[in-house]
């Protein structure tokens, strides 16, 4: 059995906002990405169910952004805790470029998606009133979950 090191106060808090970052992340994947609704009732649409529109921006590939960023998060949660213990030790730059990619697959998730949702409105013909398709929870779920696991990456010290 390896020696571990006491974690510093500031690994503690580091740890468990990755933590909390990586179940915002969970929580982002299982709940509804897209929300459909006209007259008063509206239907979700999870990720795994966008494949098929009519749209420039495949659904499929949201999905495959939203998988990346569960699995990205839970390495770099995995990795900052591992790390606070004394566990790991990585270069800076390593943990740097990690956490900055991390960072902009979650806005490229919220971006494409609000995209996504844009031109499914617009094929399916459907004005910005009350009616239509629009953004739900999950890409803002995950992509500030996915945040908050790479921010600790980058900030904490061996």
């Amino acid at each position: 059995m390896g020696k571990f090191k006491k974690p510093a106060l500031m690994g503690i808090i580091l740890s468990a906002v990755a933590a909390v970052g990586f179940v915002l992340a969970i929580v982002g994947l299982a709940v509804d990405a897209v929300k459909a609704g006209a007259m008063g009732i509206s239907l979700g649409v999870q990720w795994f169910d966008l494949g098929g529109a009519p749209v420039d921006i495949p659904g499929e590939l949201l999905e495959a952004f939203a998988i990346i960023l569960f699995i990205f998060s839970f390495a770099a949660c995995v990795l900052t805790v591992l790390s606070a213990f004394g566990i790991v030790k990585l270069p800076n730059v390593v943990k740097f470029a990690a956490a900055a990619l991390i960072v902009v697959i979650a806005l490229l998730t919220v971006i494409l998606t609000c995209v996504f949702v844009n031109q499914l409105n617009d094929a399916m013909g459907i004005a910005t009133s009350g009616a239509g398709y629009k953004v739900d929870a999950a890409p803002f779920l995950i992509a500030i979950g996915s945040i908050a696991t790479a921010v600790p990456l980058a900030l904490i010290k061996e």
